[in-house]
């Protein structure tokens, strides 16, 4: 099995190489370009070397300064491919990372002199779950681990995958929601977001922070989402998906303050994967099908939560992402929450309908925030069904994230997956704009009442 496979892997490189493209070698063998991907890096980890050494389609190169900024952009290399979006009329586009990451248990030290005297040698955070880490890996899984890059070592990646800027969330800290103290996720909170400001938003304009928030009291949360948008130049916050500090679902009354804030002050807020446990995994002893399925379960059921109980609704500025579940579960999600609602619609004791308008329906509900920029959803670059859910749920939804530095990625393999991504053929111009750039833009934009 393994033999067919390596020679499977080996005939989909050659046709690459005779084709001179993912979209044609994709045509020949009846794949999908993520597929021809996925075979291609079979082909790298069972030689130990980078066989396909693309080169990207068009590189800024920006001009460094001492503190870490950057300049205007200096040079340009690449081919004028008619069919690669063009921006600002000189043969680039902008790339935006709308959910890169920062590795902050290694960099403990730094975070905990912010903490009450006292409680320095406390871990900031609890462990995501009891199913993240402990299994035994193979020797060739491929993974190259992942550090803990400073300021300017994630402005080297931008450099090196001509990526325009990043907003990072943190790794530790998606367990933010299984903290049940609710004066340690107070202080805890408060110290990772004074340490983000300090360590990275203040260093360089291009890594810009998502602010966490202690969900176990929805005031405090309140007024720390308005502490780190107006003092540390925070876009946003991060909602953790799951965890057992968090009160209710996203669509309770109880998180109203924090909406209402948000829309004061114009800002983002980002429900996120991390912790997959009580989602009907916790029994599981195989960790691949719990991280395939705990992503996109944690935040579609928030998204549902908040999609019913009327939240865009009651606040209707408001702009919400939901991170690190892929594109793929937008149309499952559409058709499974249009049948139940027609079939189960309710209403309140004065006999008002809960949910959707009854005009309009669950479906087109979810369309229509997203054609107004209020709803977001994060996509992995080789999803292959990406192109179908843009169809289902609209261009204007999805986010591009490097996800960087986890799942073992590295420079080489962003830029060479966002290359596949640009030569893919089921997505238009427009759509490969919008879901690498201008999307990001506008859901982290700060538009302030």
């Amino acid at each position: 099995m393994e033999l067919d496979t390596d020679l499977l892997s080996l005939r989909t490189f050659l046709v690459v190489c005779d084709e001179g493209s993912f979209a044609k070698a994709a045509r020949k063998l009846w794949l999908s370009q993520p597929a021809i991907s996925a075979r291609i890096r079979c082909t790298d980890v069972s030689t130990n070397s980078y066989l396909n050494n693309r080169q990207p389609l068009y590189i800024v190169q920006h001009r460094s300064r001492p503190s870490g900024e950057v300049g205007e952009p200096q040079a340009y290399a690449g081919v004028g491919r008619s069919s690669i979006p063009q921006h600002d009329g000189r043969g680039m586009m902008q790339i935006i990372d709308a959910d890169g990451h920062i590795s902050e248990r290694a960099r403990g030290d730094e975070i905990r002199k912010y903490l009450p005297r006292g409680n320095a040698r406390d871990a900031l955070f609890p462990a995501l779950d009891h199913l993240h880490t402990h299994f035994l890996r193979a020797p060739d899984d491929g993974s190259l681990g992942f550090g803990s890059p400073d300021a300017a070592e994630w402005v080297e990646f931008l450099d090196q995958t001509s990526i325009d800027w990043s907003v990072v969330y943190p790794t530790a800290g998606l367990a933010v929601g299984r903290i049940v103290a609710v004066d340690w996720a107070i202080v805890a909170c408060r110290a990772y977001n004074n340490w983000l400001h300090e360590q990275y938003v203040n260093q360089t304009p291009r890594v810009k922070g998502m602010a966490l928030l202690p969900v176990q009291d929805p005031q405090a949360a309140a007024a720390e989402l308005q502490r780190a948008v107006k003092e540390l130049g925070m876009l946003g916050a991060m909602l953790p998906s799951t965890g057992e500090g968090i009160k209710a679902h996203y669509g309770d009354r109880i998180y109203w303050p924090v909406y209402e804030e948000a829309e004061k002050l114009g800002c983002a807020l980002a429900i996120h994967g991390g912790c997959h446990h009580h989602l009907g995994l916790d029994s599981f002893s195989t960790y691949y099908p719990v991280h395939a399925l705990g992503h996109p379960f944690g935040v579609m059921i928030q998204c549902a939560a908040m999609l019913a109980h009327g939240i865009f609704e009651r606040f209707p500025r408001l702009r919400a992402g939901f991170l690190e579940g892929g594109a793929t579960w937008v149309p499952f999600f559409l058709d499974r929450m249009e049948r139940s609602w027609h079939g189960h619609t309710q209403v309140d004791v004065h006999g008002e309908y809960i949910g959707p308008n009854p005009k309009e329906g669950a479906a087109q509900q979810f369309k229509r925030l997203v054609r107004e920029g209020r709803l977001f959803v994060g996509f992995d670059i080789d999803d292959e069904g990406l192109g179908y859910a843009i169809q289902r749920g609209g261009r204007e939804s999805f986010l591009f994230a490097s996800d960087w530095p986890h799942e073992g990625f590295d420079a080489k393999t962003v830029r060479h997956e966002i290359d596949e991504l640009l030569e893919r053929e089921d997505l238009t111009d427009q759509d490969k704009e919008a879901i690498m750039a201008s999307n990001a833009s506008r859901f982290y934009s700060a538009t302030p009442d």
